[in-house]
């Protein structure tokens, strides 16, 4: 498998043990809103947990959910999640989702990074890609941060359950050639 290390954080598969921090994020409405899951319950957790810790970090037509663990406690604070579209194995969707106690403090930013470098390197992937709900203005905000360019903007494009309507979504990019640690 992989662990590869940040300045704070770690990269690696999630794993059964990470199951009480994973459920409690994930059974939060308010953390899937803009996400493209439902709230996850106990069993769905526990599936979830056990299928994605035997996937290698990227893998072509699939989503694969990686841990970002603090390096300093080696507790969970989240994961990103690659999925290496079908039609051009050079072209990657990224997700992320950290945990409501440990967010606005920079895990997202230097994991997002870290998945960046990686995939640009040593995958050898040409363009990075990620839409998000405009209602999420932290998620846009730390895309462009991260050096991500708003490249369209999907009308109606989404539709959120909870509030039973649809909403627009915007679509960033980032090309390798572009990308800077």
């Amino acid at each position: 498998m992989y662990s590869i290390p940040g300045d704070r954080i770690r990269l690696r598969p999630l794993r059964p043990s990470d199951f009480p921090v994973f459920l409690e994020s994930r059974a939060d409405p308010a953390v899937c809103r803009y996400q493209g899951f439902e709230v996850f319950d106990e069993e769905m957790a526990h599936s979830f947990l056990e299928e994605q810790s035997q996937m290698p970090l990227a893998v072509h037509g699939t989503w694969v959910n990686v841990a970002v663990e603090d390096q300093a406690s080696g507790q969970l604070v989240g994961d990103v999640a690659t999925h290496i579209l079908e039609k051009n194995e050079q072209l990657v969707e990224l997700g992320y989702t950290i945990h409501p106690a440990r967010q606005g403090q920079g895990y997202a930013t230097e994991a997002l990074r870290l998945m960046l470098k990686t995939l640009f390197r040593a995958h050898h992937i040409h363009k990075a890609i990620a839409e998000v709900d405009i209602r999420n203005p932290a998620s846009f905000r730390l895309l462009e941060r991260v050096g991500f360019q708003r490249e369209a903007h999907f009308r109606k494009s989404f539709y959120d359950p909870q509030d039973q309507a649809w909403f627009d979504e915007y679509v960033y990019g980032l090309l390798a050639s572009e990308f800077t640690v």
